[in-house]
């Protein structure tokens, strides 16, 4: 019998929602970590001013925004790389002046094409790239889905979770039609799944009925380990590997190597 060789993942993957605390600087980091952990060069771009995803990794919110210095200045890539508490996982930090108005304008505006190019650079070195969004559908995810290659969505398992994905498809869909023609969606992510609450599971199952396809399998539990290894500036592998989030994430990240591969 002849085994289909595995292919090799690589993809530049936008974590993108407009509602906050639905997981998805949580997503980014322990995604990236477990990644990182399977020996897969993992870069993680923080483009959410708050710098959560930064600070998640262990590592300090710049003063001036690296990304932005190398699209309008010609800084070289390599010099905006910054070092994580994971060996194969690397990091664009965030900066306050991300969200800094004039320069925003003169980068979504008149960069995206060499914001594009710069992600294809980077994915020579680092096989998966995520992008962590900050919580809108302004100009900072635009950019992001502009250079994506997919975008993953994590939906909280709560009242509104459906008409959060009202908003976010919508704009995927835009930006593949006038910026992006290769944009996909690479997937919904469950998260913050209670099993001893009805409405979680009435959520699962009617997102789930709407997009079967879409839906990954893991879906990602509420976990105080989760919150308390982010407080402590840890992936959740690093700081609790025996717990329910910990796995669901190292389950994740094995979906997401598998992808395409089925």
């Amino acid at each position: 019998m002849v085994r289909k060789r595995r292919k090799k993942p690589r993809a530049i993957i936008a974590i993108a929602s407009q509602k906050g605390g639905v997981g998805k600087t949580t997503t980014a980091v322990n995604l990236g970590s477990c990644l990182a952990l399977a020996r897969i060069p993992c870069l993680l771009i923080d483009l959410d001013p708050q710098g959560n995803a930064t600070s998640g990794v262990g590592v300090e919110r710049s003063p001036e925004p690296l990304l932005f210095s190398c699209l309008l200045r010609n800084v070289p890539a390599w010099k905006i790389l910054r070092e994580s508490c994971f060996p194969d996982l690397s990091l664009i930090p965030s900066s306050p002046k991300l969200a800094d108005l004039s320069l925003l304008s003169q980068v979504v505006q008149g960069k995206r094409r060499a914001f594009r190019r710069l992600l294809r650079r980077l994915s020579k070195d680092f096989p998966l790239i995520l992008i962590d969004c900050p919580p809108s559908t302004g100009p900072l995810p635009e950019l992001a889905l502009s250079g994506a290659d997919a975008v993953l969505v994590p939906v909280q398992c709560e009242y509104y979770a459906m008409e959060g994905l009202s908003q976010i498809l919508p704009q995927v869909e835009k930006t593949r039609e006038e910026i992006n023609p290769d944009l996909a969606l690479f997937g919904l992510l469950l998260t913050m799944f209670d099993p001893g609450v009805q409405l979680a599971k009435e959520v699962v199952a009617e997102v789930t009925n709407y997009f079967r396809d879409l839906i990954f399998r893991t879906i990602i539990p509420r976990d105080e380990a989760l919150a308390e290894a982010s407080s402590h500036g840890q992936p959740v592998v690093s700081y609790d590997i025996l717990s329910r989030g910990a796995w669901a994430y190292i389950c994740l990240a094995r979906e997401v190597l598998d992808h395409g591969n089925s």
